[in-house]
């Protein structure tokens, strides 16, 4: 909640201050990444850029391209939330240019899937299905479940936009069938709400209204 975020800021804005004094520019580069990512939750995205950039120099002046690509990818996802799918999309490209394609699986992942995200905003189904389908795979091969249900709904979703409502259904039900022993309503919710739009597309009324009051 607010109170608790509240809280987690004033320690980091004590630590930031403390490792300025120190002069340690790894732990100060962490810090502004973590304020950066508590205006993010708070959807005050401008606070966020700004914490961000700031991370963003002081990872280039370290030459650290793991952590250096993990914070350009969080301007990206800044970017996304704001509506600005061309900087974003620069973003997750830069992120992955430096994270490299042996990178740390988490952040690549991340970038990835951002990039697909803004690719389905700007209509470019197929290719944003293609990355969705590698991450969901990448994600089953690192025991991460539930984000590779999240990305087999998004998987899905893209497939009933390309107009394959049979494999978007096959795509989404795995989805569906997985979520319910993870704690995660709201994914499960998105992905029951989608077959409703899938069978609603297929003039399937009886299922579509099923999926919509299941959801």
């Amino acid at each position: 909640n607010a109170g608790d975020l509240d809280c987690v800021e004033d320690a980091y804005t004590r630590a930031l201050a403390k490792r300025r004094q120190l002069g340690d520019s790894l732990l100060i580069g962490r810090t502004l990444n973590g304020i950066g990512s508590l205006h993010f939750r708070r959807g005050d995205y401008d606070s966020a850029l700004v914490y961000y950039q700031e991370a963003r120099a002081v990872r280039e002046r370290l030459g650290r391209k793991a952590d250096l690509g993990t914070t350009i990818a969080y301007i990206g996802n800044v970017y996304y939330r704001l509506g600005n799918l061309g900087a974003a999309r620069r973003h997750y490209q830069e992120a992955l240019d430096q994270l490299g394609p042996n990178g740390p699986q988490k952040p690549v992942s991340d970038a990835k899937t951002g990039l697909a995200n803004v690719l389905s905003e700007l209509g470019e189904y197929q290719e944003a299905a293609r990355v969705y389908s590698e991450e969901a795979t990448a994600a089953l091969d690192r025991g991460d479940a539930r984000w590779a249900a999240v990305l087999r709904g998004n998987l899905g979703l893209e497939l009933s936009r390309m107009g394959d409502h049979a494999k978007a259904l096959k795509e989404l039900e795995v989805a569906r069938d997985t979520l319910p022993a993870l704690p995660d309503t709201f994914e499960l919710a998105r992905v029951v709400n989608a077959i409703g739009f899938v069978y609603l597309d297929m003039t399937d009324y009886p299922r579509a209204l099923k999926g919509f009051e299941d959801a």
